[in-house]
């Protein structure tokens, strides 16, 4: 069964109350973040150095820029079964024409490798496991933008998405 602490709801208060009465098998955290926090609504800091025993037992994929820089270590250490994240800026590009009710393939080039993350560890993969599938659904979406049209500014995506590939990354257990 799926939790979301959507929107309001994903407070800092809201998250450890969650985590103490559900004990979830895996975090899905999408926000802001730095070296040693992820935020959450308003920008509010829902994860930290100071809380980070929260996700002990679970996996937890942060779609957050740097927070596997250091965050991701500190909650291996307080028994976190895997951490995958961003070590430097995760960049997503959308197409600004786009509306709310259709398909923007740019932003999907960024979001599937997210996407095949999260189903990977809901199918029982390691973080390390889910970390590989995401990093190969980087390698597809390259080969999209590479071969894409050459009218087309999908070929100018290749940097970033290319970026965004290097930098993701699954803490190792101590």
């Amino acid at each position: 069964m799926a939790y979301v602490l959507r929107d309001n709801k994903a407070t800092r208060q809201n998250l450890e109350s969650f985590a103490t009465k559900h004990h979830p098998d895996i975090f899905f955290l999408n926000g802001h973040g730095s070296d040693y926090q992820v935020a959450g609504y308003n920008n509010e800091i829902i994860l930290d150095y100071n809380n980070v025993i929260t996700v002990a037992g679970a996996n937890v994929y942060a779609l957050a820029c740097n927070s596997a820089a250091k965050l991701g270590s500190q909650a291996m250490q307080c028994g976190a079964k895997g951490y995958i994240g961003y070590n430097k800026e995760f960049i997503l590009l959308s197409n600004s024409s786009k509306t709310a009710h259709s398909k923007d393939e740019m932003a999907e080039l960024f979001l599937q490798p997210s996407n095949i993350i999260v189903q990977s560890l809901c199918k029982g993969s390691s973080a390390d496991e889910a970390a590989q599938r995401g990093r190969q659904a980087f390698r597809a979406s390259l080969r999209t933008a590479m071969n894409s049209d050459i009218q087309s500014d999908n070929d100018k995506l290749v940097p970033y998405l290319f970026s965004d590939m290097r930098c993701l990354t699954s803490c190792a257990p101590n």
